[in-house]
């Protein structure tokens, strides 16, 4: 762990505290808690705690608290609030969700600042998809313009004092305050849980903004905290180097996403009694104070997100813009929420550009070896937990995990029939987002003939023109190979018979070979099929010729 941990501690705590969504309390125009201490604003949510908006509300404010009363909380209990970003009169209020506090030195001014930012919620998903297809996106720039009027109102020197922090879309803002703000030069360490990474595009600004050796000097002031599970770091373009990457192991299973990702784990179930609960941390023990156990290792849900995300990254721009502002869009209906903070959603070309490449998409899942290990993962703990009654993947019994593994490598050469189901499924969505792309060029088609009439209208009173149609009766002649068309289609169609023949004898195999061979055999399996996109090949070709006839025989009818 990187040597200033009370730093460390104190941002954990702010973190979390931004999760409550309490930390406006206005009355008469003034924020309360303003000019109020941590240890203050803590104690009075927790008097309220039974009108917070969530649970997750709720388990933040008391892991707060839990840190605070024990020996180690002194030092953040006495941090002093400057403001918060949702409060009335500051830049960045639209989505920074930021909060900023500080330490007041003998001479009354600041001497330790703290600038942190809330994690993804609240209408605020789509924005992570602009971020991955552009230079920056509206609430990174909202987050930037925070953290400077933070700097000017409480002139802020370089002798200071001043981290930046914040939990996933939070770090990720953080991360780009250090690079990118009016006041970057002033942040002394950035540290990010759990944040993502960025964009092609934004690591070009980044470089040109304030220059390359500007960025790379900054980049070295920031820290990355993460589970050893979770899914979110990984995405896009990782800036942190790893020499100050540090994973944490994470005390939940392999798919279990909410408790990977999540600072605390939130109680379930109904009539909670929440002034007797107590809350653990997925990272940090609220209790004691610290990190727990390192790893230099990721598991496989965190495998598995970053060959999905290092996919997306390679994509084209404009085609990453589909893809990523369409999956949070998705993510955003299923938060309840219909759009955006400020109205932003996926527009019906974006979805049916998710679509057309979610076959590559699933690819990544279902066809690759991150992928294949972690379906093999997650069946093996499944029949250990369900099957055998053993949660704990560090209790080792030889035997079970030998039945278990052979049981899990055979239930995945089954699944070749859920390989075949999900690619025709695939199949036909893009058969309807192609349907939904003719449907506009055919829009487009009626527009140009309507324009076509109008034109010929004006042509029909043309001399010139009458002059040219009785040029083009006497070149009546239309040349063009239309048979060499049909004979390819024909060749296209016979190719993938046989690749459909191969398949099927493919298939025979799977009883015959030895077991160390059924990985390749797989393998194999799944590239040589009778192929979709050969068959629409020549289906193409063979249209296209018989559409040219078809214009050949009303052209010449047209003439005489």
């Amino acid at each position: 762990m990187p040597e200033f941990t009370s730093d460390m501690d104190i941002s954990m705590a702010l973190d979390t505290l931004m999760y409550s969504d309490a930390l406006v309390k206005m009355n008469n125009g003034k924020n309360e808690y303003v000019g109020m201490n941590l240890k203050e604003i803590v104690n009075d949510m927790y008097t309220g705690l039974k009108y917070l908006p969530s649970d997750e509300s709720r388990a933040a404010v008391i892991a707060v608290k839990q840190y605070l009363d024990s020996p180690n909380g002194a030092d953040a209990g006495s941090l002093i609030m400057h403001s918060c970003s949702d409060q009335p009169g500051y830049s960045g209020s639209d989505g920074a969700k930021g909060a900023a506090f500080y330490h007041e030195g003998p001479d009354g001014k600041a001497t330790d600042i703290y600038v942190a930012y809330r994690g993804t919620g609240d209408g605020r998903w789509y924005d992570n998809g602009d971020a991955f297809d552009k230079k920056y996106s509206s609430y990174q720039q909202d987050a930037a313009e925070y953290f400077d009027s933070i700097m000017s109102d409480l002139e802020v020197t370089e002798s200071q004092n001043v981290i930046v922090t914040g939990h996933s879309k939070g770090g990720n803002e953080a991360q780009f305050v250090t690079v990118a703000s009016k006041y970057a030069y002033l942040v002394d360490n950035c540290i990010s849980y759990d944040g993502q990474g960025f964009s092609p595009e934004a690591i070009e600004y980044f470089k040109q903004l304030y220059g390359e050796e500007f960025y790379e000097k900054q980049r070295h002031k920031m820290y990355s905290i993460c589970g050893d599970n979770d899914f979110v770091n990984v995405l896009g373009i990782k800036v942190i180097p790893d020499e100050n990457t540090v994973y944490i192991k994470t005390d939940c299973d392999v798919y279990d996403m909410g408790n990977s990702h999540g600072l605390v784990k939130v109680p379930k179930g109904e009539n909670i009694d929440w002034k007797n609960t107590h809350i653990e941390g997925n990272l940090y023990d609220y209790d004691n104070g610290g990190f727990y156990e390192t790893t230099k290792y990721q598991r496989e849900l965190a495998v598995i997100s970053k060959s999905l995300s290092d996919n997306i990254m390679k994509l084209p721009p404009e085609e990453r813009e589909d893809v990523c502002r369409s999956i949070m869009a998705i993510i955003e209906a299923f938060e309840d929420e219909k759009a955006g903070l400020n109205g932003e959603t996926a527009t019906i070309e974006e979805l049916v550009g998710l679509i057309k490449r979610s076959d590559g998409i699933f690819t990544q899942i279902l066809f690759t070896w991150d992928g294949q290990k972690f379906i093999h993962r997650s069946i093996s703990d499944a029949l250990r937990k369900y099957v055998f009654q053993i949660d704990n993947r560090e209790d080792s019994n030889i035997l079970v995990d030998f039945i278990c593994n052979i049981a899990a490598a055979y239930i995945q050469v089954k699944l070749e029939g859920l390989f075949v189901i999900i690619e025709e499924f695939v199949a036909y969505v893009s058969k309807i987002a192609e349907y939904a792309e003719k449907l506009g060029k055919y829009l487009e088609f009626l527009t140009n003939v309507a324009k076509s009439i109008k034109d010929n209208i004006k042509k029909l009173i043309d001399p010139n023109y009458r002059a040219a149609q009785n040029y083009i009766s006497n070149e009546n002649t239309i040349c063009l190979h239309t048979d060499d068309l049909h004979a390819l289609a024909h060749r296209l169609w016979d190719i993938n018979g046989r690749l459909g023949q191969l398949d099927t004898r493919l298939d025979g195999l799977y009883w015959k070979v030895k077991w160390t061979d059924l990985w390749n055999l797989m393998s194999s399996d799944l590239k040589v099929c009778w192929s979709k996109k050969i068959n629409a090949c020549a289906n193409c070709l063979n249209d296209t010729a018989d559409r040219f006839d078809a214009v050949e025989r009303q052209l010449l009818e047209m003439i005489g």
